[in-house]
């Protein structure tokens, strides 16, 4: 009971550790998804190169990321890159616990800013610059991709006045994002407009120290990323023997993406969603929904739950450190 008092924090942070991976054990083992991977026959899978070649391809998609990460933090602190993947893996795991409230996976930042020097806030508004440039890329590409779709299944409904509406619409997001993520310093200025934030304005101030050439660099990043990632779906479908060509999936793939970043999700929904938006828009091109759900669930288990792992190990070791030195303190 002592020790509870003097290290209640400690006892928390465990606790969160625990029923984090209580989560993803739900998820992974009780989940009724993982029927779906029974039926397609995992140990086929694990014969095909191109299953291997989606894993490979998992160290270059947060490699990319944690390299994006190292860039933004470099304004202020200078951090390994060793340092940058563990942050960026920490943060994984973090959200699949925090975002069962949360959605959308916001709770990233917190995993990554517990390894950062400088002041947490300006810590978190730097993560919010990276993931914001990953939305950006996920809208720019998710828009045109989703408008060649319509023109490919619903070019009859040209001139219908709710079509108009749907490609202004498109047009517009995908342009308004993209130029808000260039023009970030204008959040600089928004945050120092109410007077409870002013005495934070030198945290706030943060979005200035950032050029547009520091902009596109972490652009690019996130379009590299992008890119990866959806390649990574469309091998997975042709791992599970799916009939969808290289052009079909360059174009479905961002859409089915762009919907799933829009609609708000948390850790327990997130597969469903997934899930549900592969079905909608593959069942286009193929009948074989065992197959989709497969491809769509093995992409979160490769890309979402193995960092995830990952990141709770770093968690764990590091905070089993921070214990050590305090009690050496």
């Amino acid at each position: 009971m002592q020790w509870f008092k003097k290290n209640w924090l400690t006892a928390v942070k465990i606790a969160v550790l625990a029923v984090s991976l209580c989560v993803l054990y739900k998820e992974l083992i009780i989940d009724k998804s993982w029927k779906g991977f029974q039926a397609a026959g995992l140990l086929n899978l694990l014969e095909k190169p191109l299953f291997w070649l989606v894993f490979v391809l998992l160290f270059a998609n947060w490699g990319i990321e944690a390299l994006k990460w190292k860039l933004l933090l470099s304004r202020f602190e200078a951090v390994t890159y060793r340092t940058a993947v563990k942050s960026v893996f920490t943060g994984v795991f973090i959200s699949l616990f925090v975002n069962i409230l949360m959605p959308n996976r916001v709770g990233e930042f917190a995993g990554r800013i517990i390894y950062t020097k400088i002041h947490k806030i300006k810590a978190a508004l730097i993560s919010g610059i990276g993931s914001f440039a990953q939305f950006a890329a996920t809208v720019l590409f998710g828009c045109t991709s989703y408008l060649i779709f319509w023109n490919w299944f619903e070019y009859d409904k040209w001139e219908q006045y709710s079509t108009y509406l749907l490609i202004v619409g498109l047009v517009f997001f995908a342009a308004i994002i993209p130029l808000l993520f260039f023009n970030i310093n204008i959040f600089s200025w928004v945050l120092s407009k109410p007077k409870f934030l002013r005495k934070y304005k030198k945290i706030t101030s943060v979005f200035y120290f950032y050029h547009n050439t520091d902009l596109l660099k972490v652009f690019g990043l996130s379009a590299l990323r992008y890119a990866i990632f959806c390649w990574q779906f469309v091998f997975l479908l042709w791992a599970c023997d799916l009939p969808v060509s290289a052009l079909q999936g360059i174009v479905v793939v961002p859409v089915i993406f762009l919907i799933q970043t829009l609609v708000p999700t948390n850790s327990l929904s997130d597969l469903g969603v997934r899930g549900a938006a592969s079905i909608h828009f593959l069942n286009y091109f193929t009948p074989n929904d065992t197959g989709i759900l497969t491809a769509a669930y093995l992409l979160w288990f490769i890309n979402i739950l193995l960092p995830g792992i990952a990141g709770a190990l770093f968690f764990a070791v590091f905070k089993y450190r921070e214990y050590g030195n305090g009690n050496n303190a």
